[in-house]
């Protein structure tokens, strides 16, 4: 659950570390509660779950990472 973090943390200067914490909450969250287990087999048969839950990692990631003011916006001392 690290890999979307820490590949978004290199490339992308917007990835900060709560999107990266997000992420992999929701990341996990979407692996392991039996709900979603139920719908990714329903939405998606046959599709590794791990690599689906990656996606979402760093879907959020990015979603956070948007919605949350870029470092170079934040003023200096804050």
């Amino acid at each position: 659950m690290l890999a979307p973090g820490v590949f978004l943390g290199l490339v992308w200067p917007r990835a900060n570390a709560a999107g990266v914490l997000a992420g992999i909450v929701a990341g996990y969250l979407s692996l392991l509660l039996p709900a979603a287990d139920a719908w990714w087999a329903r939405a998606l048969p046959g599709w590794d779950r791990g690599l689906l839950a990656m996606a979402v990692n760093a879907a959020v990631v990015v979603a956070v990472g948007l919605l949350t003011p870029s470092r170079a916006a934040v003023p200096a001392g804050s």
